[in-house]
């Protein structure tokens, strides 16, 4: 297990964890003092932007600290902080799921019930303060200052970072209700933010939380 530390005098210092999940990356995270266990997508879209497009942090994805929930039948929903940052006992489970190739899924409607209604009680507050956002669809969309432009706020993507990637928008990969027709509770998964080798994007359709390589702390 590794953590490489890249300080900058000034700027975003990171950390990026290697040959371990998710668990044992937050555990690692935290022993090396880092404040923001996994970075939040804003700062790791300036931390890239700071750090070059050759650098590993940009041509490498990674998770950050946003997360999706869905539920069959449901719009999917984006929070600014995965429900897995806080329950350990949820995240070993999704660990192990993740394992065996499935996505976690709790026995109940209840997560999703909580993040919809906290959706719901949000909606007339500026995006970036809400604590979630329904998505727009359960197909592949499309995220800038003109398309679905509550996540694009809630997230803190910019216009700097689309320049930066020379790309209009960010494609956005939910879980789809097909995929969730084989599970019957609350589907959560960690988002990750694809890096600059396969082209920048959005993946809220992750089942990799078992594996080696992708989380990065934020230390300022």
């Amino acid at each position: 297990m590794a953590v490489n530390i890249d300080i900058r005098p000034s700027g975003i210092e990171s950390g990026v964890t290697s040959g371990v999940n998710f668990s044992e990356a937050l555990k690692e995270l935290k022993s090396r003092k880092i404040k923001q266990k996994v970075i939040p997508f804003e700062q790791n879209a300036q931390l890239r932007i700071q750090e070059g497009r050759e650098a590993y942090i940009s041509q490498n994805g990674n998770y950050v600290r946003e997360g999706c929930i869905y539920y069959q039948g449901e719009a999917g929903i984006l929070v600014p902080n995965s429900p897995f940052l806080t329950n350990s006992k949820m995240l070993q489970c999704a660990i192990e799921e993740n394992r065996q190739g499935r996505y976690f899924s709790t026995p109940n409607k209840r997560l999703y019930e909580k993040f919809s209604q906290q959706a719901q009680q949000d909606a007339s507050k500026a995006p970036k303060e809400r604590r979630a956002v329904f998505m727009p669809s359960d197909n592949t969309f499309e995220v800038s200052q003109k398309q679905n432009s509550e996540i694009f706020e809630l997230l803190g993507l910019s216009q700097a970072y689309l320049d930066f990637v020379k790309q209009d928008s960010l494609s956005f990969f939910p879980v789809g209700q097909k995929t969730l027709e084989g599970y019957f509770g609350t589907v959560p998964t960690q988002l990750w933010f694809g890096g600059l080798d396969y082209g920048s994007f959005l993946d809220g359709n992750s089942h990799g939380l078992n594996n080696a390589s992708g989380f990065a702390g934020c230390v300022s």
